[in-house]
């Protein structure tokens, strides 16, 4: 594994279901060993309750007001909250507040990019549940 530097003008940016998520550092430039990306979620939005099958997930929260659903207890996480999910545990979140929440996302190993990536292709408009679960499924994710 070598070192690696992400600039700014780096960063992949994509809209993953209205989730605007900035690939920092991928697998490629991991080793396989993470994938850090950037989230920013606009008030009311988010990501419905699943559970992970092959990653573990350390959220930071930066800006904004962020709700997650973990197990059957919800909380409000502020700016300069962290939050360690492992795998197999159901967990969401959504932005809460009348602000734009921006967060930190490391997931551990890496792979959950090449999701991101095929999430972010679909065509815009309402999302195509049909193939947004198919796609989540082929890398160990279900809803709940």
């Amino acid at each position: 594994m070598k070192p690696h530097v992400t600039v700014p003008a780096a960063v992949e940016i994509l809209n993953v279901l209205g989730c605007h998520t900035g690939l920092r550092l991928t697998g490629e430039a991991t080793g396989g060993a993470y994938t850090l990306v950037e989230v920013v979620n606009e008030p009311g939005t988010g990501i419905p309750p699943h559970i992970h099958t092959r990653e573990d997930e350390i959220f930071h929260v930066l800006e904004g007001e962020v709700e997650f659903t973990v197990g059957d207890q919800t909380s409000v996480a502020l700016a300069g909250t962290s939050a360690f999910l492992p795998r197999g545990i159901p967990h969401g979140f959504r932005a809460v507040g009348d602000q734009p929440a921006r967060m930190l996302v490391a997931a551990q190993p890496a792979g959950i990019e090449h999701m991101f990536r095929r999430l972010a292709a679909l065509p815009a408009g309402p999302p195509d549940m049909a193939a947004v679960t198919a796609i989540c499924a082929d890398q160990g994710i279900r809803f709940i």
